[in-house]
């Protein structure tokens, strides 16, 4: 039989001992402390499981620990250290609530009289004006909530806290970041490396608008990414899986020139693509040559392509090549220029198209490649122009080779010397010769010529005067000014003309 301790109505008192190893305490007949042989004490129930075991029917405070100083509980281990833990009113901060180590000698949890809490730290003093709860732990890590202004807000912060006059003030000497979410935006913000207990001055970084737009280094939505670089450099790079540069884009800021775009490709061949529908339809080539329907500079490929070099190619089976379409009034189509200066056009004026300033011309070879005067009178030969590529011959239907006139009043004239060129596409040095057109032509020295007169050859590679006023198939040209245009060294000079060679 257990032993039973029963306190009478008069507070009494009975002590007994029981070889069961179960001591009851009792009152009013009804059991309050329990003993077990565990020696496991139990309030409120009879078979305690822990050493001391706590219950309450119903509604009620389980138990109370008061202390008229320091802390409430303390719980002492006994492992090696000896260490010992105390919950209560913080021996260290005043008037809050810590979970402190007495070995340690500091407080490993505090919840402060603001209700921040700070774990491995005491929380600072963060304002309390605008409803705000913070949870502190390291020496640098938090986060906390409050409302300002109508909006609640929520963010994760290091280094940072808001002190008690409202102002965002570093935590240590160092860098401090943010991250925090309101009104259905998260904002990303970075801060330079300041000084303990100073102001701080955050950059909003990057943005997540609630219309789910990201903005980068601005807070100006412009769409669905808005992407901005404060200085020169790139504003979004590509990296391969070797670390290297697949491409990049970004704002460039040379010196002397306003932000531009700068899209680099860095791979292993160096060419941008431009794709729809995962389909090529352009490319920018390793050379810089823009190619539009073709992927590679072939002026026999049907395509577009701009080449670095200044050449454009444009190509198409069996379809008009290029439209040049003034839309409004009349005036200049196309601008020919040399060294800027405009040398002629292609102008129109109702339904008649004008060629301005020039002539036309032809490619001609010659036996020989002997150095020649501009304006120098030449006839034609039998002989064909011989072209070849890759070895092998092209077929010419047309152009004959030439020779400087040596026949005064020849009828064979073909045209006038105008400049030497070497054909790379075959290989060959021709002569461009005009042969119907404003032109200089070539008058010896001694020779006369007055505007108006028509000229034949002179036998020598020069013009003169024909003597008539008919044209007749000898006729080359008909001089227009008696302007000097130029003088060679043999004395023969050039005066402009009209040709008439053909």
């Amino acid at each position: 039989m257990a032993s039973i301790i029963n306190a009478a109505t008069s507070g009494g008192l009975i002590s007994t001992a029981d070889t069961s190893g179960i001591l009851q305490l009792q009152t009013a007949s009804t059991t309050a402390v329990t003993v077990n042989a565990s020696q496991n004490v139990g309030i409120g129930t009879s078979s305690p499981a822990y050493k001391l075991d706590t219950r309450v029917t119903g509604t009620g405070n389980v138990a109370n620990f008061q202390s008229d100083s320091g802390p409430n509980i303390r719980f002492t281990g006994t492992e090696a250290s000896g260490r010992t833990y105390q919950i209560g009113e913080g021996l260290v901060t005043a008037g809050s609530f810590s979970i402190y180590d007495t070995t340690g000698s500091a407080e490993r949890l505090v919840l402060n009289s603001s209700g921040n809490l700070g774990l491995g730290v005491t929380p600072s003093a963060w304002d309390t004006g605008i409803a705000l709860k913070a949870f502190q732990f390291s020496a640098t890590g938090c986060v906390y909530g409050y409302s300002f202004g109508g909006n609640n807000f929520t963010a994760i912060s290091n280094n940072f806290y808001i002190n008690s006059s409202g102002t965002g003030t570093y935590l240590t000497t160092n860098t401090a970041s943010q991250y925090s979410q309101s009104a259905g935006q998260h904002r990303w913000f970075t801060a330079p490396s300041g000084t303990a207990g100073n102001a701080i001055t955050f950059t909003q970084a990057m943005t997540l608008g609630s219309n789910g737009n990201l903005l980068l280094g601005t807070t100006t939505d412009e769409g669905r990414l808005t992407i901005a670089e404060a200085s020169a450099g790139i504003g979004i790079s590509f990296l391969s899986s070797n670390g290297n540069y697949a491409g990049r884009i970004g704002s460039t800021n040379e010196a002397g020139t306003t932000n531009g775009l700068d899209i680099n490709s860095t791979r292993g061949d160096g060419k941008i693509l431009f794709k729809t529908s995962n389909t090529e339809r352009a490319r920018i080539d390793s050379s810089g040559n823009l190619l539009v329907g073709k992927t590679a500079s072939d002026v026999s490929v049907a395509g577009t392509q701009i080449e670095s070099t200044g050449t454009v190619g444009i190509v198409r089976n069996a379809a008009v090549c290029l439209i040049v379409n003034r839309l409004t009034d009349d005036g200049t189509l196309v601008s020919l220029r040399q060294a800027s200066t405009e040398e002629g056009t292609i102008s129109v004026s109702g339904t008649t198209v004008s060629y301005n300033g020039g002539h036309l011309s032809r490619w001609a070879q010659m036996l020989t490649t002997p150095e020649l005067f501009k304006g120098t009178v030449m006839s034609n030969l039998d002989e064909m122009n011989v072209y070849t590529k890759d070895g092998q011959p092209v077929a010419n239907e047309q152009l004959n080779k030439v020779k400087v006139s040596d026949t005064e009043g020849d009828v064979n004239v073909a045209g006038v010397f105008v400049n030497w060129s070497h054909d790379e596409d075959h290989n060959v040095d021709e002569i461009n010769m005009a042969m119907t057109g404003d032109m200089i032509i070539r008058i010896a020295q001694g020779v006369t010529v007055v505007r108006g007169d028509l000229l034949m050859s002179a036998g020598d590679g020069t013009a003169k005067p024909q003597g008539d006023d008919i044209v007749r198939s000898k006729t080359v040209a008909k001089v227009t000014s008696n302007h000097i245009t130029c003088t060679y060294a043999d004395g023969s000079y050039c005066v402009p003309c009209v040709l008439m060679a053909c």
